[in-house]
């Protein structure tokens, strides 16, 4: 028995060392974004919701109702946000708690090209995108909040031809 448990925390020790180790909240952030940047393989990916976005936001800029759009938008989007949340982080949970000793041992052993476990390197993937969604779902209920402050009829300038103007160049 002696041997079996030597060997099982021999098995884990590495690993255990790569979690000793507290990134910094820039190094936190600076990974996050890394993560949806695009890479070989996934820049339709990543310019599609970028040009989707871009156009959606050239539509609300450019409607009469501009404040009163960009609030009920962002609570449509903050409700999505907090319902995907939830299940991600619970798919996820369930994931963990399935996994059996001799999968966490093989995610353990390998090492990507960054000489990192994959047990590490998943997880490292999982605490980006969750960062990036409270990022994300903080930033949303600001958005909210200065909507709800903003007077409704707010316009970049007093000539809603020369808000068009601006927003067009």
């Amino acid at each position: 028995v002696g041997g079996v448990m030597k060997k099982h925390i021999d098995v884990y020790s590495e690993v255990y060392n790569e979690y000793k180790e507290t990134p910094s909240a820039k190094e936190l952030m600076s990974l996050a974004f890394r993560e949806i940047l695009p890479q070989k393989g996934n820049w339709i990916s990543f310019w599609i919701p970028f040009g989707l976005a871009t156009m959606a936001t050239v539509i609300i800029m450019v409607s009469q109702n501009m404040v009163e759009l960009t609030g009920k938008i962002a609570n449509i989007l903050l409700n999505i946000q907090l319902a995907l949340f939830g299940c991600i982080f619970a798919v996820y949970s369930l994931i963990i708690g399935f996994l059996s000793d001799k999968v966490l041992k093989i995610y353990s052993q390998n090492v990507d090209s960054e000489n990192k476990s994959l047990l590490k390197r998943y997880t490292d993937y999982y605490g980006s995108a969750l960062f990036l969604y409270f990022f994300n779902i903080a930033f949303t209920g600001i958005v909210i909040i200065i909507c709800e402050c903003i007077d409704p009829a707010f316009r970049l300038t007093k000539v809603f031809e020369l808000d068009n103007l601006m927003v067009d160049n």
